[in-house]
């Protein structure tokens, strides 16, 4: 099992889990799995791993501050087309991903919950500032072998038709539970 941070992160309206039936068809027996309508997220900003065992109490701590930083930036327009991966030196199974425009909004928040919290959360270099990359993941497990055929399924869904979502569940994604950060 995938061992995953403390994350802020929109969950996905309903208009928006309608469309990931469609992409998992085009990958079925590419992948091992694919996430759930009811996980399915943006990240916004990885915040640490859990103890062991896991404790959220610091992380809850720092709902109120994140959700005074988020309220210059909730609700948030998005658009979505098109898939893409990423891939891993050490020879893990690719994630295959929905992109998400426009980034400069996305990336202001990121960066500002960066700021705000600095020391109170941890530093992720591989996917902090200039590399934070705004995508809502399909799959976790794509399937190493057949990387070919998914680059390919990749190719051919490029110009498939943009989806615009208003989001605005902001939520706290633990180990086990969600905390939502603002009311809705």
């Amino acid at each position: 099992m995938i061992r995953l941070p403390y994350t802020i992160a929109f969950l996905m309206p309903g208009e928006a889990c309608r469309i990931f039936p469609y992409y998992q068809r085009r990958l079925s027996g590419l992948c091992n799995g694919f996430e759930t309508s009811e996980t399915m997220h943006l990240t916004i900003k990885y915040l640490g791993y859990p103890s062991d065992p896991p404790d959220d109490r610091h992380m809850l701590s720092l709902l109120p501050s994140i959700a005074e930083i988020a309220k210059q930036f909730v609700p948030i327009w998005v658009a979505v087309r098109g898939i893409d991966l990423f891939e891993f030196a050490c020879n893990r199974d690719p994630v295959i991903y929905l992109k998400v425009y426009p980034r400069e909004p996305l990336f202001q928040f990121h960066q500002m919950i960066r700021k705000k919290l600095g020391s109170s959360i941890d530093q992720f270099p591989e996917t902090d500032g200039e590399k934070y990359m705004p995508h809502i993941s399909l799959s976790r497990e794509g399937k190493i072998s057949a990387i070919d055929r998914i680059r390919k399924v990749i190719y051919r869904m490029r110009r498939v038709e943009k989806r615009e979502f208003r989001l605005t569940h902001l939520v706290l994604l633990t180990h086990s539970l969600i905390y939502p950060v603002l009311p809705t």
